[in-house]
C-alpha cells in the first residue's frame, strides 16, 4: 500500500499544470510561426523532430521547453527576416 502521508500532490498538479502551460505555448507559438508565414506542416515537423515523434500531451517537461526554445528561435529567425525583406523594399 501507498503511503499517502510522503506523497507530495503538489508536485504532481504543478507538474501537470507546467506541462499544460508548456503545451499551450507550444500551440500559440505554432500559430505565431503560421502567421509569419510557414506552411503549418513545416511548424509541425519541426515540433515532431524535437518532439521524437511523441504527442506533446506524451511529452515531459524538459522536452516541452526544449520545443519552445526551438519555434522561439525559429521565430525569431523569421520575423528578422521579415524585417529585413520590409527594410529591403523601402530603400
Amino acid at each position: 500500500m501507498v503511503n499517502l502521508r510522503n506523497f507530495n500532490f503538489t508536485s504532481v498538479f504543478r507538474k501537470a499544470d507546467d506541462m499544460k502551460i508548456g503545451s499551450e505555448k507550444i500551440i500559440d507559438l505554432r500559430q505565431q510561426l503560421v502567421d509569419a508565414g510557414f506552411n503549418p506542416g513545416e511548424v509541425d515537423y519541426l515540433i515532431n523532430i524535437n518532439a521524437d515523434g511523441k504527442k506533446v500531451s506524451q511529452l515531459d517537461t524538459k522536452t516541452i521547453n526544449q520545443i519552445e526554445d526551438a519555434l522561439k528561435n525559429q521565430l525569431r529567425i523569421a520575423r528578422k527576416c521579415l524585417e529585413f525583406a520590409q527594410t529591403s523594399n523601402n530603400t
